[in-house]
């Protein structure tokens, strides 16, 4: 019984996590605030991890919901196992997954801006920037991009 009240209460903060993440993300589309990228790095962390350990609460009595949770667990050994053998296939499919939890590095900060390298995948082609105007330490404005890939073509 405890158990069962346990698991319940960290399906409910899983997809309060989840619908926070959302609203962050759509918020970013529609205004270009969004929070703090090592925030919401953390915040994606702990929702991976909650859905791995979500799976195996699920499993013992086989729940619909365990098929959702089986991505987390699935996702992580894809990617663990794929960087041992290599191919052009297994990088696409890491790249893939690898997308909604990779972070986002700083290339250059000052007071004003900071340019973070824009995650396109394993695959993509070079130079891509995202500039950000960070606000109150938790908060960012998306400014634009760069892509300084097209001007060595131009040079």
């Amino acid at each position: 019984m405890k158990d069962r009240n346990i698991t319940y209460r960290l399906i409910k903060w899983y997809f309060y996590l989840l619908a926070f993440l959302l609203l962050n993300w759509g918020i970013d589309i529609f205004t270009g605030y969004r929070l703090n990228q090592n925030v919401t790095f953390l915040f994606r962390i702990i929702l991976y991890l909650s859905g791995i350990i979500l799976f195996f609460k699920t499993l013992k009595p086989f729940k619909g919901i365990s098929i959702y949770f089986s991505f987390y667990t699935i996702s992580v050994l894809i990617i663990g196992l794929a960087f041992k053998p290599g191919g052009i296939f297994l990088a696409i499919l890491v790249s893939i997954l690898m997308y909604p939890i990779y972070p986002q590095q700083i290339e250059y900060e000052t007071q004003a801006i900071r340019i973070y390298d824009r995650y396109q995948g394993v695959m993509s082609r070079c130079c891509s920037y995202e500039v950000i105007k960070p606000k109150l330490y938790i908060f960012e404005k998306y400014l634009g991009f760069i892509n300084t890939g097209t001007l060595s073509k131009i040079i």
